[in-house]
């Protein structure tokens, strides 16, 4: 579902003339977060009987905040959105039009056939608790002289270059975690200078004099690792 939800969304992005004006995933915070930050700058009405729901018996709270995965939120205008529809039917992807931007600065779910409101709030309520972080930039100009250097020297250069460690490979960081600090580590789940989860087992001692331990096993491939053996009992 998520790829037929990109495909849509790709139709339109890839278009000679992208109509999105903002887009937001839903993820946990379901309809409330994704909605909510799509108007942010203006308010919004949603109309929750547009709302799509796969169980009737959840209450409004529940259907405005579930978590949606798996769904895409975005504001597009009315007269794009029967391109969008299209486009849509196309890849096999639900859309809905669930409401209008509004330009209240309000943000409200309202349903049209009871007249339920079960969130009518300013949107400075929502948002409006952190202040914007303002940062000013200023470009300092500076005149370097010409380094003094010898061609007979270059491979001693390059060492003291590779030296540093702003400029030397980052192997050692990145590809080595070290997993035994706690010092209960009896043999570790991944191997090698990539650190592939390749071990047969990862075993973990419950203490430090005892024999008993805890192993798991996630070995992704063992066999795809054959340079030295590893995993034996």
């Amino acid at each position: 579902m998520q790829k037929r939800a990109a495909n849509a969304i790709r139709g339109m992005v890839e278009s000679d003339n992208n109509s999105i004006v903002s887009i937001h995933d839903h993820g946990a915070g379901g309809h409330l977060n994704c909605l909510s930050e799509l108007v942010e700058e203006t308010g919004g009405k949603i109309d929750l009987d547009k709302l799509p729901v796969g169980d009737p018996t959840l209450s409004a709270k529940e259907l405005i905040g579930n978590e949606s995965q798996e769904r895409m939120g975005l504001v597009i205008g009315e007269e794009h959105a029967a391109l969008l529809k299209r486009i849509a039917e196309r890849e096999r992807s639900p859309m809905y039009e669930v409401g209008d931007v509004t330009g209240d600065d309000r943000f409200t779910f309202e349903s049209k056939t009871t007249g339920a409101k079960p969130m009518d709030v300013q949107l400075e309520d929502i948002f409006g608790s952190s202040p914007k972080t303002i940062m000013t930039d200023t470009t300092v100009k500076r005149t370097y002289s010409e380094p003094d250097y010898s061609l007979e020297h270059f491979h001693d250069y390059l060492e003291q270059v590779l030296q540093l460690e702003a400029v030397a490979c980052k192997d050692w960081l990145t590809n080595k975690v070290d997993r035994c600090v706690g010092g209960r580590v009896a043999k570790q789940q991944c191997a090698g200078p990539l650190q592939l989860p390749l071990n047969n087992v990862g075993v973990m001692a419950l203490d430090f004099k005892g024999k008993d331990g805890i192993a798991t096993s996630i070995g992704h491939s063992p066999i795809s690792r054959i340079d030295r053996p590893f995993g034996r009992k």
